[in-house]
């Protein structure tokens, strides 16, 4: 089957101005630059539109005839446009934002979510695509590039074009980790063979997965990096030594995350009994913040599921029951002592603001010598 066609109809549709760009006046410099080097645009088509009419077209047969701006709350299984005002031009190309299926959100970043990007239309699904019907999706016969997923901010998504079940949410979560984990219902696609257009389709998607997920990465690393204790060292210690009296502080601790989760708080009233064989209890530190600064400290049972260590260094797995549905504000600063060293904090952190659950990972640290220690911060 030839697939030049459905390439070079691929190619437009991602990477060719839309006409309110092309009439845009602020766009005329970039849209001139793009028309001098586009195989598929010229002067003639962009001003009477007949390119990008049959791309619309298109696009207006795949969706519902309404979509209502009064959508609940971004969630997975939903299909949405990452919004079009966030399309922009990358090296004489304009990128259209694509439409994504949320599979799941980010733990412990505040509107975040992993999305597969999708595509209207089958004919260049390929081994690790999943293509589904209307009646699976309410927005048209598309496929989900299963292999194709990133993170995304639920404030760069638009309204809410369709949905797939949890069934299909699985059998995507599958696919991304086996292209031959092709559901009974399911089309399975063709290999692809050598100079097959399906690689070059992977490759143009890759580019846009590139250009709408670099930005959202970086918002992410910045939110994770503004998550500090703006309290200095002095303020904490004077803070925990006016509302718990004679405590033992650490010394020579240089921040202030590490003191709260190793400080020895008060146990009263707490139950440190062994949770079952399958796990056992530690105390943990639950602070609260107000700008950054702390407003309230006490202490709180952590369960531990499993410890031990990978390849790349130690883990811990876990949950804090009490801090449970604190909301995705907040967060979590672990620490892992070791012998005749210091403290290391932990390379990365999966949090699940919702259960309280938690792995904590330790990246080339093999040998410990003492008790994992973690604190849990978070806002009102």
């Amino acid at each position: 089957m030839d697939l030049r066609s459905e390439l070079a109809f691929a190619k437009q549709l991602r990477t060719c101005p839309p006409s309110g760009i092309v009439k845009d006046p602020g766009h005329s410099e970039a849209v001139k630059k793009h028309v001098a080097a586009c195989p598929y645009c010229s002067t003639e088509q962009l001003e009477d539109d007949r390119v990008w009419s049959g791309l619309v077209a298109g696009w207006k047969g795949a969706l519902p005839a309404s979509t209502s701006f009064r959508e609940p709350g971004v969630a997975p299984g939903q299909i949405r446009f990452i919004r079009p005002e966030l399309g922009r031009w990358r090296q004489g190309l304009y990128y259209t934002p694509p439409a994504v299926l949320v599979l799941s959100p980010v733990p412990g970043i505040r509107s975040a979510f992993r999305a597969a990007q999708v595509f209207f239309g089958s004919a260049l699904a390929a081994p690790g695509d999943l293509v589904l019907e209307h009646a699976r999706t309410g927005a048209g016969e598309l496929m989900i590039e299963c292999w194709n997923t990133y993170p995304v901010k639920g404030d760069d998504l638009g309204p809410q074009v369709g949905a797939v079940s949890e069934e299909v949410l699985e059998a995507v979560r599958a696919l991304g980790k086996d292209p031959a984990a092709v559901p009974d219902w399911a089309v399975y696609p063709h290999r692809m063979e050598k100079h097959d257009a399906r690689i070059y389709f992977r490759e143009l998607e890759t580019e846009v997965q590139y250009v709408f997920a670099v930005e959202a990465v970086a918002r992410m690393v910045a939110e994770v990096e503004k998550r500090t204790v703006e309290s200095t060292v002095a303020e904490v210690v004077e803070f925990l030594k006016e509302k718990f009296g004679r405590i033992q502080i650490p010394e020579g601790l240089p921040d202030p995350r590490a003191i709260l989760a190793s400080v020895k708080l008060p146990l009263d009233g707490l139950a440190l009994a062994a949770a079952g064989q399958e796990r056992h209890r530690i105390t943990a530190t639950l602070v609260r913040l107000q700008d950054g600064k702390v407003k309230e400290v006490r202490p709180v049972i952590a369960e531990i599921f499993d410890e031990g260590t990978a390849e790349t260094g130690r883990f811990v797995a876990g949950r804090v029951p009490d801090a449970a549905r604190l909301g995705a504000d907040s967060w979590l600063y672990c620490m892992m002592p070791r012998t005749g060293k210091r403290a290391v904090s932990a390379s990365s952190v999966d949090w699940d603001a919702e259960s309280g659950r938690f792995l904590a990972r330790f990246e080339e640290v093999f040998e410990v010598g003492g008790e994992f220690k973690l604190a849990v911060f978070y806002s009102l």
